[in-house]
């Protein structure tokens, strides 16, 4: 008799098994989707009280990003016949210690269900601490790539759209329009997970093109009069560029500031990146060359799906993230932005 035999049965038994997971997690994966992109079915349950949500989002910025997250969370939560008590934190992106500060304050209410934002590592050091406690229950908003340090204990949810493939998308029609070897600079917002994701997404790209780096790359912090100094610099430089790679809406709409004080508006190309209600406005006009829109209402609407799962005793079939459609826009296809807007904001425009 082989004595590799019990070995292979127990690779092929462990190969099935592995393989019936994976089946297992997609068809919920797929669930959840459908869950989310079709009309609500009403909670049926009974709650003895209100369900205690709090929220902790970086929405002092020009993105309506944040804002519509919130009122399509609320709303579809009322559809869902959901009663429940919200409380929410507001704040800029660089303002971490302030953000540490709330997390701090939002524990002391003790909440069921802890929705916040994860982009600076030391509220991702801090909130392991909380994961591991495992109470409350945390969905992490405006990201979809697990923390491979929350393996053993992750959060109920990640939700959000794909930073990478967002810039991807974004870098491809750029080299496509201005060649591979276009000329460029990078304009990021605060040095955390967000920009990282959206700069490694565009240069994967320009790596791929066998493009040449960046000229120049910013970091800002998301302030206006930064970005607009960084923009400045680079338009007033030897270094003539054919595009900018902007990564926030702030960077964008503060960038075009200064290219039309400066002249040079037709010059060098911008984009936009979320595809909210200003960087529309600003690609109807000609101040954005394209941007990448979220379906932003369906991060919301996956909030309130995954409370609903949750209050049901049906968290085993919550996926482990939930990843939104995006869709690029540019001059070649503006007569699509309409039926987008009805798309993705299905519930913030309603409000």
């Amino acid at each position: 008799m082989d004595r590799r035999l019990p070995a292979i049965k127990t690779i092929l038994i462990l190969l099935l098994l592995w393989n019936l997971t994976c089946t297992a997690q997609a068809a919920d994966a797929l669930a959840f989707s459908q869950s989310v992109a079709t009309a609500p079915v009403i909670f049926q349950g009974g709650l003895h009280k209100p369900v205690k949500i709090i929220t902790i989002y970086p929405d002092q910025q020009a993105s309506d990003y944040w804002r519509r997250n919130l009122v399509s969370m609320t709303a579809r939560l009322k559809e869902l016949n959901i009663r429940y008590k919200w409380t929410h934190f507001s704040s800029q992106p660089r303002q971490t210690r302030l953000q540490e500060h709330q997390l701090a304050e939002a524990l002391k209410l003790k909440p069921d269900f802890l929705v916040i934002n994860i982009d600076s590592p030391r509220i991702r050091k801090l909130l392991g601490r909380v994961l591991y406690r495992g109470t409350p229950k945390i969905i992490v908003a405006n990201q979809t790539i697990p923390n491979s340090q929350w393996q053993d204990y992750p959060p109920l949810l990640y939700t959000g759209f794909d930073h990478e493939e967002g810039s991807r998308l974004l870098a491809t029609h750029l080299f496509d329009t201005y060649g591979n070897d276009a000329r460029y600079a990078i304009i990021c917002g605060t040095r955390g997970q967000v920009s990282k994701l959206r700069t490694q997404g565009f240069l994967q790209v320009a790596k791929d093109r066998h493009a040449s780096l960046p000229v120049v790359e910013f970091f800002t912090d998301q302030t206006p009069n930064r970005i607009y100094q960084a923009a400045s610099d680079i338009i007033n430089s030897d270094n003539q560029v054919d595009f900018i790679f902007c990564t926030t809406t702030d960077i964008a709409l503060n960038t075009s500031r200064a290219l039309k004080d400066l002249g040079r508006k037709k010059a060098i190309s911008i984009n936009g990146w979320g595809g909210g209600d200003k960087e529309l406005e600003a690609l109807q006009q000609g101040d954005l060359a394209l941007t990448v829109m979220r379906m932003n209402d369906d991060s919301g609407v996956s909030i309130a799906e995954a409370i609903k799962f949750v209050l049901e005793d049906r968290q085993q079939q919550i996926p482990q993230l939930f990843c939104g459609n995006m869709k690029l826009l540019s001059a070649a296809n503006l007569c699509q932005i309409e039926d987008l807007k009805k798309q993705a904001f299905r519930y913030s425009e309603a409000q």
